[in-house]
């Protein structure tokens, strides 16, 4: 849906006579007409002409569900031959190619991003959380390698490396387990094909707080790839190795998956360096491949500009204030040389996430750590993942740190991201002069009796 498709017919002049007269042959999709296409000076009798037509469905015709298996209504293809005797042929949807199974009806071609199919209320990828920090950071870890097959019940254990700085508190953390589904396997379990996976962490059973998931959404190959997300703050708690042991939870008999690598992320505050801080946490899943006239081994009428995932990190900044920057963009199976990292829509980085940027032996998972610095704006900032051809990727996380900032000490009760905005409440300002009283540093400003007044003010204002 919301982008070209071909449709053919082959038609055949099996009489005995040659046609000679220009003939039409349309096409209809549940009888909407969808086009025309005159073979001219006709058709000579024992042969056959392909006859191909475009067609792009409008996403309001064809509504595609965002489960797994992608679907929308079926829908039967009529090509008519218009000469004298017609002939004409219905051909359903799902008999297209008579080698491929594909699941049913109109659905969005999965190997473009997110930013332009028919879910306008679903981002490539989602923001977590935006941080404004005082000593904070990121620390992260990729550990495990591929399992092609993890069958049913098994599990598989990884360790997790993690350095904070002195005196560091962990605000968040979170656990990515990459993954995809067995080839042919949405034909045995069509309903099932997500990966059903637990984690015991520290030791300590887990259920995932969200699944991610994209697919090709037709023909051969239909598999799901995922991100499974769990939350492990609790359990992190400074600097150590922590052990993850992940399990396939379906039943015997079930489905297997494949099991690629995991990410530890780590968000913490109140390290030594006392540097403010501007987070961005991004995740999710967006399976990418250019595949048309001139990329890529295939023609699937998609571009490397639809093949691009866009995500954006809101907000306005200081640029006189920023110091530094540091963005960590993370893809499962990118491995091969020709994709583009962008900002702000320029490359900065080509042959991103290929076979050197994998960040554990095997893992399968590439990491991208570089500064921004130079195409920082003041407002709107985007970043791109860019496939041009290759052998496709999944597009998963984004974080944008910028360090070097001044953050008002007012912004943690008056700020946007407070509990009323611009506004106090009363247990706000309980904690204000909770603050003024035990002389609790905040974003490293002591409060003084005049910063207590403006916010007594504010507070009554209120």
């Amino acid at each position: 849906a919301n982008a070209n498709n071909v449709i053919s017919a082959v038609v055949l002049n099996n009489g005995l006579n040659d046609m000679t007269d220009d003939f039409d042959v349309c096409f209809e999709a549940d009888g909407v007409n969808i086009g025309c296409a005159t073979v001219t000076g006709g058709l000579v009798a024992g042969t056959n002409t392909t006859i191909d037509l475009s067609w792009i469905p409008s996403c309001n015709d064809y509504l595609v569900s965002s489960v797994f298996p992608p679907q929308s209504l079926p829908l039967t293809i009529t090509a008519t031959v218009d000469s004298g005797n017609s002939l004409s042929k219905s051909i359903p949807a799902v008999q297209t190619y008579s080698t491929y199974d594909v699941i049913g009806g109109v659905v969005n071609n999965g190997y473009i991003s997110k930013n332009f199919n028919c879910d306008t209320q679903q981002d490539p990828l989602d923001q977590f959380k935006y941080y404004s920090l005082t000593g904070g950071g990121v620390a992260y870890n990729v550990s495990g390698e591929k399992i092609s097959t993890f069958a049913t019940q098994d599990t598989d254990t990884r360790i997790h490396h993690i350095d904070l700085p002195a005196n560091a508190t962990v605000i968040d953390a979170r656990l990515y387990v990459y993954w995809y589904d067995n080839w042919g396997n949405y034909k045995t379990y069509p309903s099932g094909c997500l990966a059903d996976l637990n984690v015991n962490f520290e030791g300590m059973d887990l259920i995932p707080e969200a699944v991610y998931q994209d697919s090709k959404g037709f023909g051969y190959y239909q598999s799901p790839k995922g991100n499974t997300v769990f939350d492990v703050t609790s359990q992190v708690s400074g600097s150590a190795d922590y052990t993850v042991i992940v399990k396939n939870m379906e039943p015997m008999g079930g489905n297997n998956t494949t099991l690629l690598g995991e990410m530890l992320v780590v968000i913490y505050e109140g390290a030594d360096h006392a540097e403010k801080v501007k987070i961005w946490m991004l995740e999710g899943t967006d399976y990418l491949m250019a595949a048309d006239d001139t990329h890529g081994s295939k023609n699937f009428s998609v571009s490397p500009e639809m093949a691009t995932t866009t995500v954006a990190f809101n907000g306005n900044i200081n640029l006189s204030d920023v110091d530094s920057t540091r963005l960590i963009a993370v893809v499962a199976q990118g491995m091969e040389a020709g994709s583009d990292l962008l900002f702000n829509g320029d490359v900065i980085k080509p042959d991103a996430w290929h076979i050197d940027s994998e960040a554990y032996l095997d893992s399968k998972i590439n990491v991208e750590d570089i500064s921004v610095t130079s195409g920082l704006l003041a407002s709107g900032n985007t970043m791109g993942f860019r496939d041009n051809g290759a052998g496709g990727m999944q597009a998963c996380n984004a974080i944008l740190l910028i360090t070097g900032e001044t953050i008002d000490w007012r912004d943690r009760w008056m700020g946007p991201d407070s509990d009323e905005g611009s506004a106090v409440t009363t247990s706000e300002l309980q904690d204000v002069i909770h603050h003024w009283l035990d002389n609790i540093l905040v974003q490293g400003h002591q409060l003084t009796i005049s910063d207590l007044q403006e916010v007594i003010d504010v507070w009554l204002s209120g």
